[in-house]
């Protein structure tokens, strides 16, 4: 929530700072000195009347505002201590590991090296290559045995800067209509050192936040006050490393991995099974980064009439999203063990990867949906004693749907994919034929860019009192209301049958891959998929109820309230495994399920919820001499089954999954002293 404020017929500004200095700052008690650096959070806010000299004055009708703000300071330390090999490693020479581990040569049925040491001609180029580039030779502790956290390093980059601006005008066109418009804008930088390797870089990551609102309103009569509101929002937050994944991909001339590589940020993963030198990796490329651009339109409308205050009006939003992390497997990813030679880190220099496996580039996962809300409410004022609110919200939230046409899901139905309509061509080559069938939506009753059934029975009504049936010591409130859930449900999006990523390979003895190439160059069809998610096919939103009685009464000095407050999940979202084989004597293998040939099968339908009650007594008094003590008891139990998105243990017995919720207490008492 954003709040800023016009500026007036006057003139106003400010400067200031916020200065941190060490001097002034605590000592970290893990660290052995106080951190040093000092940083500056200027910022300047300036507003009034909008004046032009001999064009424009805005005074008493145009106004403004605006403020800035940043951060600046002292160069950022990142502190290294990664565990990297020892220098004779690095030349093939593990005779400091004798006798317990002895190196032998997988060329060469497996005879051990002279010496332990591997000579200089049979070390992989490529490995050399990938050592050189990324890992020190070790600087602390005594470097000829490995030990953690053997090379210590600081480098300092650039203070990180923050930015924040808001600017505001504000116009009257007259006493009874006015309008207003702000816009916000904030970036936030991080450009830390990562994977505690110096040579692998500086991440880039960019937080943008942005805002902006247009408000009218209009005074039809005094009795009758219209605004109309237009909002904005965007968020962005792409991030990268520091290297490129095809620059190294040609530089170690790697093969094996997909056609088309692109020119992003990334690099080659190695890491290492019992053996604990760092690996290699760096933050996978990520634009857009969780992106999300809301536009939304209010209309609300107030009327004063008589004892009524009643108002009404509507919103429309359109939401969108976006988000693609590229595999960290898109340029390779290996680990190394002791397989072939006896030691991971020799494996390494012949160039024998463990296992391996590669990625396609992402696809990304656009979702948009609209939203349209109604309501009208109705404040009465029976009498003086009694005021009553009432009225109704009608919510229309269709599920999200995708963007690019990669929206899928499981129908149980037929016991087929189901796909958007136009989006058979967009299907992965790599599905297994016979395995599944893929049909369009229109084909197996489904439709739109979201495949689930809009909900249209979300009528939500509201009831409220406030009511002094004696005097002005005791009031008596109520309410009642149904809430609706605003974050309707996604089918896989970018997933399955659109996605499928090959299998991670295990390297063979017999005909092994060595680097350069990462992956083997032919493996074995695919038999098998993951499936997309099964979902109710008219899948409702799920909605609470909350509802409350309080009486509260003045005793003598003391405020004493009772209330008892209740409110409860209905037709929660679950996910129950659809496939879960039926309880029997028979072999696991051999026991019945909706669909023998596959594995499990989630499906997402309604059924979940819970159900708390409470009551509720205070007491407190104000004493003349500044003395405050309040004390309260709660009598509550909360009995549910499954939160969203939960699955229950056996699909085929709910009710097991029904108990008192242990995170609510039966009783609870507090009280407390204040003296000011």
């Amino acid at each position: 929530t954003v709040v800023s404020k016009s500026g007036t017929n006057s003139l106003h500004g400010s400067v200031f700072d916020y200065y941190q200095t060490p001097v002034f700052r605590a000592r970290d008690p893990f660290a052995l000195v106080r951190s040093a650096g000092i940083s500056h959070r200027p910022g300047v806010a300036i507003g009034g009347p909008v004046y032009l000299p001999h064009i424009y004055n805005g005074r008493n009708k145009t106004f403004f505002f605006f403020s800035y703000e940043t951060s600046r300071g002292s160069v950022a330390q990142n502190n290294f201590n990664p565990t990297v090999p020892l220098a004779a490693w690095r030349n093939g020479d593990f005779s400091s590991q004798l006798p317990g581990t002895i190196v032998k040569d997988p060329f060469n049925n497996s005879v051990v090296f002279p010496g332990n040491i591997i000579p200089a001609s049979r070390l992989n180029q490529t490995a050399l290559k990938i050592q050189n580039l990324f890992y020190p030779a070790p600087n602390y502790g005594n470097m000829a045995v490995l030990q953690s956290q053997n090379f210590r390093e600081s480098l300092t980059h650039p203070f990180d800067t923050n930015s924040y601006w808001t600017t505001r005008i504000d116009h009257r066109f007259s006493q009874k209509e006015f309008i207003y418009g702000r816009y916000t804008w904030q970036r936030q930088h991080s450009t830390d050192y990562e994977d505690n390797l110096p040579a692998i870089g500086r991440l880039t990551d960019t937080r943008d936040t942005r805002n902006a609102v247009v408000s009218f309103t209009s005074m039809v009569k005094p009795s009758l006050v219209n605004e109309l509101r237009y909002g904005y929002m965007l968020s962005n937050e792409p991030r990268w490393g520091a290297q490129n994944g095809l620059t190294l991909v040609q530089e170690l001339g790697l093969t094996g991995l997909v056609a088309n590589l692109p020119s992003l940020a990334g690099m080659p993963n190695i890491t290492w099974s019992g053996l604990g030198l760092t690996g290699l990796t760096e933050t996978a490329y990520r634009v857009p980064g969780f992106y999300n651009r809301n536009h939304v339109i209010q209309e609300n409308l107030s009327w004063m009439h008589g004892r009524h205050t009643v108002r009404g009006g509507m919103m429309w939003g359109y939401y969108n999203a976006n988000d693609g992390t590229n595999s960290t497997s898109l340029y390779g990813n290996m680990q190394f063990s002791n397989k072939y030679t006896g030691f991971a880190y020799s494996d390494f220099l012949l160039g024998l990867p463990t296992t391996m496996s590669r990625a396609a580039p992402v696809l990304l996962q656009p979702w948009n949906h609209p939203v349209y809300d109604f309501f009208v409410t109705d404040e009465f004022k029976v009498n003086a004693k009694l005021t009553v609110n009432y009225g109704a919200r009608y919510e229309i939230h269709p599920p999200w749907g995708s963007g690019n046409g990669t929206a899928s899901l499981f129908d149980i139905a037929t016991g087929q994919i189901v796909i958007e309509d136009g989006s058979m061509s967009k299907v992965s080559p790599l599905l297994p034929k016979g395995y599944v069938n893929v049909v369009e939506a229109s084909k197996a009753g489904y439709s739109g860019a979201g495949l689930i059934k809009t909900d249209m029975n979300n009528v939500a009504p509201r009831v409220g009192l406030a009511w002094r049936p004696f005097d002005e010591k005791t009031v008596i409130r109520a309410g009642f209301g149904i809430y609706y859930d605003i974050v309707p449900t996604v089918v896989t999006t970018a997933g399955s049958p659109f996605v499928i990523n090959e299998p991670s390979q295990t390297n063979t003895t017999t005909n092994p891959v060595v680097l350069p190439q990462v992956y083997p160059t032919s493996i074995a069809a695919l038999a098998t998929v993951s499936l997309p998610g099964a979902f109710k096919k008219d899948l409702r939103i799920p909605y609470a109820i909350e509802y409350n009685f309080t009486i509260e009464r003045q005793i003598a000095k003391m405020g004493v309230r009772l209330s008892f407050v209740g409110n409860g999940t209905r037709q929660g979202e679950i996910q129950t495994n659809i496939n879960q084989p039926v309880a029997s004597t028979v072999l696991y293998g051999q026991k019945p399920r909706m669909f023998q040939s596959y594995p499990a099968i989630t499906y997402t339908t309604n059924g979940g919820g819970h159900q708390y009650n409470g009551f509720s007594t205070e007491v407190k008094r104000r004493f003349a001499g500044g003395l405050l003590y309040d004390f309260s008891w709660t009598w509550a139990r909360d009995i549910g089954d499954l939160e969203r998105d939960q699955a229950p243990e056996d699909t085929y017995n709910l009710a097991r999954e029904r108990a008192v919720w242990e995170d609510i207490p039966k009783h609870r008492i507090t009280g407390d002293v204040i003296y000011e």
